[in-house]
């Protein structure tokens, strides 16, 4: 995530909001998912549906993107992922597009406004955080589930279930065209692999990091 605009106030220093306002935020997303949603407005929702990522990660490796043994290892890896996450996932009404644009932080580097919810959608509420940079998932989604919960197999249950996203949409990035002048973080077809390999190399405190490697990524 990136800096707020000036009249929303600043963010911590180097540009990214403290774990103040990411909590403030993981907290404001659990009281979203969580909220009643009317017939009328549920009817009005586009219905993100759930798909699994490994066949095209096949036609990539058809198609000279990866190679065969790698989209193979792949495959594997997301099959481990996939065990953790719900048989039946349920559904939600989700923001859609919690990116640095969206958000406005106070002088304090709390959670002013959640804006633009042009991308809302009924979707499994784990999408929700593949917008969110991985290195920034932990004050999140310890504000999501609350401390006690987030630090317990719930929240390793939880990386399980973002990852699978997050490493999903890496992959499947790889082959979209350039976008040189886009500022979010994901917009380049590499950045999200990247983003994930920098939190594999180091940074994030235990039990995250733990959890993170507990993928047995190689």
């Amino acid at each position: 995530m990136a800096t707020a605009p000036a009249d929303a106030g600043a963010p911590a220093p180097g540009g990214e909001p403290d774990d103040l306002g990411l909590r403030e935020l993981g907290r404001e997303l659990a009281a979203l998912h969580a909220a009643p949603v009317p017939p009328s407005v549920r009817a009005g929702l586009p219905v993100d549906e759930p798909t699994d990522p490994r066949p095209a990660i096949a036609g990539l490796a058809r198609g000279g993107y990866l190679s065969s043994s790698l989209a193979e290892w792949l495959g594997e890896w997301l099959g481990r992922l996939d065990e953790e996450r719900p048989a039946v996932q349920e559904m939600a009404l989700i923001h859609g597009d919690v990116s640095a644009g969206n958000l406005l932080f106070a002088s304090d580097g709390s959670l002013s406004a959640l804006l633009d919810w042009g991308d809302a959608a009924w979707a499994d509420p784990a999408v929700e955080f593949a917008k969110v940079p991985p290195r920034r998932l932990p004050p999140v989604l310890t504000g999501y589930l609350g401390e006690p919960r987030a630090l317990t197999e719930e929240g390793r249950h939880w990386v399980a279930r973002v990852l699978w996203h997050q490493l999903s949409w890496a992959v499947l990035r790889l082959s979209g065209e350039p976008v040189p002048d886009a500022g979010h973080w994901s917009a380049q077809p590499a950045n999200r692999l990247l983003e994930l390999l920098r939190v594999y190399a180091g940074g994030l405190a235990e039990p995250w990091v733990g959890w993170m490697r507990s993928q047995r990524l190689p």
